[in-house]
């Protein structure tokens, strides 16, 4: 008798046969984790890593840069993402810049200094 693979599903909370579980695309599972805040954040609700990726078209990639690349386009070749509201887990493609990695360390070492100062 053949044995049959079991892999737990999420979305049923229980067992199912492997090849009977539903696909689920990577919109659906980041949409079910965001939470959007008060001040516009869009926050990725994974407690267990300080920058969530996803596994999207067969790779992992950052949520945030997920979700930027889904509604706004494709970040230019060679650029970070900076967080304007400096939360690494908001996913608002709208708090999220395109920079060059130079610039990007560039600002972050101006904000600590600012902060030092204060």
């Amino acid at each position: 008798m053949p044995s049959i693979s079991y892999r737990f599903n999420a979305h049923t909370r229980g067992r199912q046969p492997a090849q009977q579980q539903l696909k689920v695309s990577a919109e659906t599972r980041i949409g079910q984790r965001i939470t959007p805040q008060p001040n516009g954040c869009w926050l990725y609700d994974n407690r267990d890593v300080k920058r969530p990726n996803v596994m999207a078209h067969g790779e992992h990639v950052m949520a945030y840069r997920f979700v930027y690349e889904t509604l706004v386009g494709p970040v230019p070749a060679d650029h970070d993402l900076h967080h304007t509201c400096e939360t690494p887990l908001c996913c608002n493609p709208k708090h999220l810049v395109p920079m060059l990695p130079g610039d990007h360390i560039a600002h972050h070492h101006a904000e600590r200094r600012k902060r030092r100062v204060a």
